[in-house]
């Protein structure tokens, strides 16, 4: 994503003295950490927890 964004300011996609704000939500990573709490949540729903 950073690279991606850095890639534009390059190309002058993004021109000079923008402000950018990137917002990384975890990607592959935090879906592997969340699938616990989002199975136990499904399981509870399940059982009537």
């Amino acid at each position: 994503m950073i690279y991606g964004i850095y890639d534009m300011i390059k190309k002058g996609e993004i021109k000079n003295g923008s402000t950018i704000i990137a917002l990384h939500t975890g990607g592959l990573q935090g879906i592997r950490g969340m699938q616990e709490k989002i199975n136990s949540l499904y399981y509870a729903s399940e059982l009537n927890i």
